[in-house]
């Protein structure tokens, strides 16, 4: 499958620089250049980056970093890492790592006077405080979201207050090539699952999450925020038991308060919540792994 197309709502993507050049980043840099587009990819070592990514090396966060030319779309990708700020706690690593490297972006913008039509920022789910089970899409409060969360808010709103039409792709779980820890875990026998309440769970394939992000690229209408997830939120167990069967091995316990207390926050986790990808798909957007099942059955062949 790929996205519908809709040529009156769809624009190209001639010299896009993506911020923030990790593994989701790389794989959008590279669906663009698929495109035609000249592609940029900024991060502090960009000597990994794959041809045709064009390399630029710089902190987003504490620069200095240069840019290219007569940008029209941007993405910012960028993702905690401690060596950004070993020192740091959660929140002011969360600040560093989105909310000062959006402002210096967007200065880096600013000042050269780049006309980008299109910016799309990998934001999170973790932005919703539902905890009890319920369902969450965009028009669905913020307010009660955690520390973490909270920054994430406010990068998203400094971005939409720029003059570069952004979008913020609040991207659920993260799973596929490279990201396979639950099967190594189910493999083990070390994977368990949360009772009373039982945990409502919800992912995207990591390459669903580039299409997404180039989708909206390509969007001439996209909204400010958009859902990133697949199309069926699933209990936790669910998901265990299918790959344990798919595996061949023992099914998964639930949890016990010791298991609880030796994965850090566990104790205090509830029901989870239900978010939903129908602005996505209204969008025009196709899932290639609409459920777990079709992403983990590729991963597992």
């Amino acid at each position: 499958m790929s996205e519908r197309s809709d040529e009156s709502a769809s624009r190209p993507i001639e010299r896009l620089l993506v911020a923030g050049c990790g593994d989701l980043g790389t794989r959008v840099a590279l669906l663009a250049a698929e495109r035609g587009a000249t592609v940029f990819g900024l991060r502090r070592d960009p000597s990994g980056l794959p041809a045709p990514i064009v390399p630029l090396a710089g902190d987003l966060a504490s620069g200095p970093f240069e840019l290219p030319d007569r940008l029209d779309s941007v993405v910012l990708a960028v993702a905690p890492s401690r060596s950004g700020g070993p020192n740091l706690s959660r929140t002011e690593l969360y600040e560093r790592t989105y909310l000062a490297s959006a402002r210096s972006l967007v200065a880096a913008l600013v000042a050269t006077g780049q006309e980008v039509q299109r910016l799309v920022f990998t934001s999170s789910t973790s932005v919703y405080g539902e905890d009890e089970g319920g369902a969450v899409d965009e028009r669905s409060s913020t307010g009660h979201a955690s520390a973490t969360g909270r920054v994430l808010v406010a990068t998203e709103d400094l971005l939409a207050a720029t003059p570069f039409r952004a979008t913020s792709l609040r991207l659920s779980g993260l799973y596929g090539p490279g990201r396979t820890s639950l099967v190594e875990r189910v493999r083990s026998g070390a994977a368990t699952y949360s009772v009373d309440p039982e945990r409502i769970t919800n992912r995207i394939h990591v390459d669903d999450a580039a299409r997404a992000v180039v989708h909206l690229l390509t969007h001439t209408d996209a909204p400010t925020v958009v859902c990133g997830t697949d199309r069926e939120p699933v209990l936790e167990s669910t998901v265990l038991r299918w790959l344990a069967e798919r595996l061949g091995v023992e099914p998964p316990r639930p949890s016990t308060a010791s298991d609880a207390q030796s994965r850090r926050g566990e104790h205090t986790r509830g029901a989870g919540k239900r978010v939903s990808s129908a602005l996505l798909v209204g969008s025009g957007f196709e899932h290639r792994y609409p459920t777990f099942r079709e992403g983990y059955a590729e991963l597992l062949h």
